[in-house]
């Protein structure tokens, strides 16, 4: 077996294009769909990983003794309590974490020109939702958002929501959706909104998909795409 090709040291020159959404939407055909792109990579799930990493961020950048340290440029020594928080520098250590993301957790091959994920895990916490895209934005260059939807009874019937509340999932849900539609609306130039029940019998919906990232798969391709069963769709404990 081949080696896999060396991963890129620096960002995909074309930038990247992350899927957001929940569970159950039908984010994988999308990501199936852009894979057929050339010189286009959408990696799965990671868990929330990059989440993580936007936290410990956010946990510098947004300390206030951090900021006050560094706005008075004066050098602490160790009787006080945050010594040495003035080196710190919340956008250096954005950058790097972007670098290690996309080297250790995307793996982009060198020859990738679009690169990207799609996960479910993004909305956990409202009120830093559109501060976790944000980040996003600022340290990987390039960078635009498909939110992802569908409707609320399929997915309430489906996989793990079929065992929840179904008040529970709506509600979950809309709130999601809530937060996609805001921050879409805000970043108009870098989004877009789609829902599976319009794409999946109007391929014509995925247009605004292919405006945003300025690349169209041809009618067979996209066919071909949708004529495929996912694998984790075969498992009759995860069929909607």
């Amino acid at each position: 077996m081949m080696p896999p090709p060396a991963p890129q040291s620096t960002h995909p020159p074309e930038g990247y294009v992350f899927i957001v959404t929940y569970g159950r939407s039908g984010s994988t055909l999308l990501q199936h769909l852009l894979n057929t792109l050339d010189g286009v990579m959408v990696r799965g799930e990671n868990n929330g990983t990059l989440w993580h990493m936007f936290q410990t961020w956010h946990a510098l950048d947004s300390a206030g003794p951090i900021r006050e340290l560094r706005a008075r440029g004066a050098a602490t020594d160790a009787m006080r309590p945050w010594f040495g928080a003035e080196l710190i520098e919340p956008d250096a250590v954005g950058h790097e974490f972007a670098r290690l993301f996309q080297r250790q957790v995307l793996n982009l091959p060198s020859d990738i020109r679009m690169g990207g994920f799609k996960e479910i895990r993004v909305h956990g916490d409202p009120d830093l939702f559109p501060d976790y895209l944000d980040f996003i934005t600022r340290f990987f260059p390039g960078s635009r958002f498909v939110f992802n939807t569908r409707n609320h009874d399929a997915v309430a019937r489906s996989a793990w929501w079929a065992i929840c509340d179904p008040d529970f999932v709506r509600a979950s849900l809309q709130e999601a959706e809530t937060l996609f539609h805001a921050y879409a609306a805000a970043h108009s130039d870098r989004c877009v909104m789609l829902h599976y029940d319009t794409y999946i019998n109007d391929r014509t919906a995925l247009e605004p998909l292919f405006a945003l990232i300025g690349r169209q798969p041809t009618a067979a391709q996209v066919e071909n795409v949708f004529a495929q069963q996912l694998q984790h769709g075969r498992n009759p404990a995860f069929r909607t």
